[in-house]
């Protein structure tokens, strides 16, 4: 089994390969937008696992190219907002 960072890796080779310059970053982010949507169906109206993974498999595959596209550590950038919720969580209290 390969470790989820060779799989982001992978991923990001295989976007930018995929989409050209022409099909750049604001058509992933408009692909992020509409799967967000959808997937926010699914949770509050009609929950379909099968469904969900399909649609959070693309919203990972499409951030890998906008990471790439802009030199975005997402290791760092996922840090960060943990790091984040971690203060809104404890401020809560």
């Amino acid at each position: 089994m390969k470790h989820f960072e060779d799989v982001w890796v992978e991923a990001e080779r295989i976007s930018s390969e995929l989409y050209n310059e022409e099909d750049d970053a604001n058509n992933s982010a408009y692909v992020i937008e509409e799967n967000a949507r959808q997937l926010q169906y699914q949770v509050e109206e009609a929950p379909n696992v099968e469904i969900m993974t399909e649609l959070v498999g693309e919203l990972l595959f499409r951030l890998t190219r906008v990471c790439k596209e802009f030199n975005i550590n997402s290791w760092t950038a996922l840090e960060k907002a943990t790091n984040d919720a971690k203060i809104d969580l404890y401020d809560e209290d």
